[in-house]
């Protein structure tokens, strides 16, 4: 018994020299800098210049908003595509690790409100894989709620895949419309 406790002990202690203190892995606080008091001669600048608005800081350049299929020319996706649909986004169900820099979601539920090209209608489940890696490739997630133009399987896409959207606009419905072969 004795032993028992010796052993329980020494490891106790070993672990806890072995152990960085919780505050050590902590960054440390850096103490403000002290600013420099004003001279007569920036008080002499400030007056006999003019009072200017400060400059705005440079907006951030826009990202640019990608959709699942955008590096596929449009003519081309409607043609290889099972279905085309204009449809509105009810949920998107939880999202998995895809392939390689993907994220996918295995069970988005999507309300059909017009056939393109062949026959979904009413509600249907679809899988949607989006690019979240690099940030130059990154795709937007669609948001519930929202109204898209999908292109759904066809070619190696299985029968349940988007392969291509579109944001819902009257604009992308139309010229989507009007393609020849869809």
């Amino acid at each position: 018994m004795r032993s028992l406790l010796l052993l329980t002990t020494l490891i106790a202690v070993t672990l806890s020299c072995t152990r960085e203190p919780e505050r050590s892995r902590r960054p440390a606080r850096r103490a403000p800098t002290p600013a420099a008091a004003p001279t007569a001669a920036d008080a002499t600048a400030a007056s006999s210049s003019s009072v200017t608005a400060p400059e705005a800081p440079a907006a951030a350049p826009a990202v640019p908003q990608r959709w699942t299929g955008e590096a596929d020319a449009l003519g081309e996706a409607a043609q290889q595509a099972g279905a085309i649909v204009v449809a509105r986004l009810e949920s998107l169900g939880a999202p998995t690790l895809g392939g390689a820099e993907t994220t996918a979601f295995n069970a988005t539920t999507w309300t059909v409100s017009r056939s393109l090209k062949g026959a979904l209608e009413g509600e249907v489940r679809l899988r949607l894989t989006v690019q979240t890696l690099p940030a130059a490739r990154v795709e937007q997630v669609p948001r519930p709620g929202e109204s898209f133009v999908l292109f759904v399987g066809g070619g190696s896409a299985g029968a349940n895949q988007i392969r291509k959207i579109l944001p819902g606009t009257p604009e992308n419905v139309a010229q989507v419309a009007a393609l020849p072969g869809r």
